[in-house]
């Protein structure tokens, strides 16, 4: 009797096992090799395998899972069927493409930041905290413990480029007087050979978004925000395997709503960017400034260095600045003669 009772405990426990496993037999059968760890993103879905799940839900895939569609499109939109996203590239998910989608998986429902979004005065109040309250925002002044006379040094930066013509003439007087540059780029079609030559030369690209369209960056909610920023990492890295670790707000971190910027400014940690504007504007492309002359564009950065130990300095080398193409010697000649060297931001 009590052999019974036991083969029939034993009989009851596999049949309520088999119940619990069929309907992952038919989905992993025997000798099945596991699902794929590869997702793609598009809209506001990440397809994995052959269906798709949610931003949030995509992050319970392992590390090693892979992005297989060109660009990470985070921002809201309808999902497309997954044998339309174009063919597998292995593009490896990078912990800040992860934190992308896991900042927007935690925020999606965010409403468009307050205010207008308008372009605000360039007054001290409406800058950030961390401010000396008469410049952006930057990283303190980091004097060489080592040296007991600290250089002074320059960092010449270049906004809205490459441009065929501007760019390329900014290269060749840099190479000339052997001075590295920061370009702060769109993603610009057709000049492949001038992003390289910044990438070969030495200097340094850093993230101007992708749209630089103050809408969609400023008063849009974060998930364009995520995405814009996302769009112009993977356009350079897939062209160019090359990484960039800077990026600058387009009107700078001070023009806008506070409280927005330092949601932005979080989501930068988290990608891993460190953010800069800039000590002086050479008024290239302020609209106020009716005098682009050569000699008035030097004017404005060599009258306002104010002996500062570092000073980053904002140009432009988008398609028709070519006044600031013919300032920059002067710009340089002048820098040295009030002592100081030049270097790139990420050595700021």
């Amino acid at each position: 009797m009590e052999k019974r009772k036991v083969i029939s405990a034993v009989l009851l426990v596999m049949t309520l096992i088999s119940f619990v496993l069929l309907p992952f037999a038919a989905i992993f059968p025997p000798g099945a090799p596991e699902p794929p760890q590869t997702a793609f993103v598009t809209g506001a879905n990440i397809y994995h395998a052959e269906g798709y799940m949610t931003s949030a839900e995509a992050l319970n895939l392992a590390d090693g899972a892979v992005l297989i569609q060109t660009t990470l499109h985070i921002a809201n939109g309808p999902p497309v069927p997954a044998e339309d996203a174009g063919p597998p590239l292995g593009l490896p998910v990078d912990a800040s493409a992860w934190r992308a989608l896991e900042l927007l998986a935690a925020d999606a429902s965010e409403p468009a930041d307050p205010g207008d979004g308008q372009l605000m005065p360039h007054s001290p109040a409406d800058r950030q905290a961390e401010d000396s309250g008469d410049e952006p925002a930057l990283p303190p002044d980091h004097a060489d413990t080592e040296d007991p006379a600290p250089r002074k040094i320059a960092y010449l930066t270049f906004d809205d480029g490459p441009s065929r013509t501007v760019t390329a003439g900014i290269l060749d007087i840099l190479a000339e007087e052997g001075i590295f540059g920061t370009f702060f780029i769109l993603p610009h079609k057709d000049v492949d050979d001038i992003f390289r030559r910044i990438i070969d030369e030495g200097h340094v690209l850093g993230n101007h978004s992708y749209s630089h369209n103050y809408s969609r960056l400023y008063r849009s909610g974060m998930g364009p925000f995520i995405d814009d920023i996302a769009r112009a990492q993977i356009f350079i890295r897939e062209r160019f395997d090359y990484q960039m670790k800077l990026f600058r707000f387009p009107g700078g971190s001070m023009s806008w709503d506070r409280t927005a910027i330092a949601r932005r400014k979080e989501v930068l940690d988290e990608m891993e960017l460190r953010y800069f504007d800039w000590h002086i504007d050479s008024r290239d492309a302020h609209p106020r400034q009716t005098d682009k002359s050569a000699a008035a564009l030097a004017r404005n950065v060599l009258g306002n260095t104010n002996d500062r130990e570092q000073v980053v300095i904002l140009m432009h080398d988008a398609r028709g600045r070519q006044t600031t193409l013919e300032a920059l010697p002067l710009i340089i000649a002048g820098l040295r003669e009030q002592d100081y060297t030049f270097d790139v931001l990420t050595n700021y």
